[in-house]
């Protein structure tokens, strides 16, 4: 592994300048940020005092500790990390390190406070050596690429691209097994592309959901857009997967018995989103989210038959009055619905998860949409410069001859009221939950500023049991369809990370990180914001009562999760012990 020794100014050897750094030393540099977030998050190993962390390295036969500078302190729970990483010695002595030693000695001597064993720990620093080799490699591959994108207005495939660095708070986010070297084909951060391969399908081989009478034939038939014998089903699928399931025997016997077989190919490419198994296509009127045997982040990637139908049971929700309702309130923000959804059976007329398929709403016809996920627009800059959003605040600023902190303060306000408002709304008023993290948040710029935003993603979908009864008077099954319902205090709980730590609190530091505007500044626009939506009539006050009131919020413990070896997604657990408490910061 290539190493670099990071120096302080006061050893009298003078930094490099990012221009000059190695992209090994910026994978490093942003894998040791999350790593660290991550942990001081979720347990107590780190102090920090004005502008320094002190790392106590209690596990290890020496002690001592380590000390880095931070570059800022964020309230937001996303600090900048410096790149003088120094060891101390239990008499005091102290010197400086590479950062690949820092990340070793973190992971095996912080105390990590989770009664983890020796294999665990050694596991997980095996997976945040994983992912910085792979955010490396990206960065390799892909830096004249990045460098041309993030010069330039961000858009829909773009940003879906250029998400090279993973979650900003995980210790090992790019993770995941490899393509068995196919990663330049299959990876949306190394651009990525490739055609579906299609197959035909005997009624009696495939189980399908649809959100109305004949959609999954239509919607399927119109994808592929060739003839398919009649009785048959077209089906895509992902390549990679499709490769990896021919190998297994009830997948096999389908084929033999010529239940399953290919169909002519249709050379159309479709390109992974940052999501890895979605696809999308500008040709096409949906996109495709596929199972994937892949372990990536927090869990596997194989859908479940629970989460699509799920979005089946959702999409019904929004075609009904309900979505009606929330579409006239809301004209500036769009659900992406998944009304269809697709999987073999085996001989005996079992489900094969691994073949599972879903169709998600796809209102993007063009790569270059000035749409762009919220996760890419805050992803600091890979190689030292600005992130996308304070590159966009900066031009907004330019052209409207604002301060840099005022036109913050528009771009940060008009963000809450397109993209944050309809779900928090749609949360307390109507009961319906939506996951809208970063990753999920689609935000439409016009001249810099949001004015539009899309949620995605049906899988992270819920209801508040409190209004079952209103929401079944439009979907009778409701109750018996497996979607999950939560009382208000859980459901406040679950949008206070999803929402409010994730979608908002990390926009608010990427902002703050050009130094020319403080997070207070954004935080007191934030809680104006809450105010003037707590203030009306809210049918249930849960979220904001908690989000104004309660010294803690909630975060999910990705640093845990990781360390354990959970499959989140898998997890026959209550998802809320996943989770763990984070100070508001607009009480504490």
């Amino acid at each position: 592994m290539r190493q670099e020794t990071i120096l302080r100014a006061s050893d009298q050897v003078p930094p490099l300048p990012d221009a000059a750094r190695s992209n090994h030393f910026f994978a490093l540099r942003h894998g040791l940020t999350g790593l660290v977030n991550a942990l001081l998050r979720e347990t107590s190993a780190g102090q920090i005092t004005g502008q320094t962390l002190h790392l106590p390295l209690p596990k290890l036969g020496g002690g001592g500790a380590l000390r880095v500078s931070l570059r800022p302190v964020s309230r937001a729970g996303r600090h900048g990390f410096g790149d003088d990483w120094r060891r101390l010695g239990p008499a005091g002595e102290e010197h400086p390190i590479p950062a690949e030693t820092a990340l070793d000695l973190i992971l095996r001597g912080a105390d990590l406070s989770a009664g983890e064993t020796p294999v665990q720990r050694e596991n997980l620093l095996a997976r945040a050596r994983a992912s910085v080799a792979a955010v490396a490699d990206f960065l390799d591959a892909r830096r004249p690429w990045l460098d041309a994108a993030l010069a330039a207005p961000p858009t829909f495939l773009a940003a879906e691209q250029a998400l090279l660095l993973g979650h900003p708070v995980h210790p090992a986010p790019k993770t995941r097994a490899v393509f068995d070297g196919e990663e330049a084909r299959y990876a949306p951060e190394l651009g990525g592309r490739f055609p579906l391969v299609w197959l035909s399908v005997a009624p009696e081989a495939l189980a399908i959901g649809e959100a109305e009478d004949g959609l999954a034939a239509e919607a399927l038939s119109a994808l592929y857009g060739q003839p398919v014998d009649a009785g048959r089903w077209p089906m895509p699928m992902h390549p990679w997967q499709w490769a990896r399931l021919q190998r297994v025997a009830p997948v096999a016997e389908l084929v033999a018995a010529g239940l399953v077989r290919e169909l002519p190919h249709d050379a159309r490419p479709w390109w992974p989103t940052a999501s890895v198994r979605s696809l999308w296509a500008p040709h096409a009127d949906y996109m495709v989210k596929a199972s994937l045997s892949v372990q990536m982040t927090n869990s596997l990637r194989v859908l479940r038959r629970a989460e699509v139908e799920r979005g089946r049971i959702i999409h019904k929700l929004l075609a009904s009055p309900v979505g009606a309702t929330l579409r006239q309130r809301f004209p500036q923000f769009r659900f992406l619905g998944e009304p269809v959804y697709a999987l073999l059976r085996d001989r005996a007329g079992r489900d094969l998860p691994d073949s599972l398929i879903t169709l998600r709403e796809n209102p993007i016809r063009s790569a270059d949409a000035p749409l762009a996920m919220l996760a890419s627009l805050c992803q600091d800059g890979p190689f030292g410069g600005p992130s996308w959003v304070v590159s966009l605040i900066g031009q907004v600023a330019a052209a409207r001859g604002l301060p840099y902190a005022e036109a913050a303060g528009l771009w940060f306000e008009r963000f809450l009221t397109v993209a944050i408002a309809p779900v928090l709304l749609t949360a307390s008023d109507v009961g319906l939950l939506f996951g809208a993290h970063q990753q999920n948040l689609l935000i439409g710029l016009k001249d810099g500023l949001p004015e539009t935003a899309m949620f995605r993603d049906c899988q992270g979908t819920a209801y508040v049991k409190a209004f079952e009864a209103d929401l079944a008077a439009h979907l009778p099954d409701l109750p018996t369809s497996g979607c999950p319902g939560f009382s208000s205090e859980a459901a406040a709980k679950l949008v206070s990370y999803y929402i409010i730590l994730n979608a908002v609190f990390l926009t608010i530091a990427a902002i703050a990180r050009s130094d020319q505007v403080a997070e207070a500044a954004l935080f007191a626009i934030w809680r104006r914001f809450l105010e003037a939506l707590a203030a009306g009539e809210r049918r249930d006050r849960s979220l904001f009562d908690l989000a104004l009131t309660s010294p803690e919020l909630t975060s999910k413990g990705n640093f845990r999760i990781a360390l354990g070896g959970f499959d989140e997604a898998g997890a026959s657990v209550d998802p809320l012990s996943l989770y763990h408490a984070f100070p508001n910061p607009l009480v504490v």
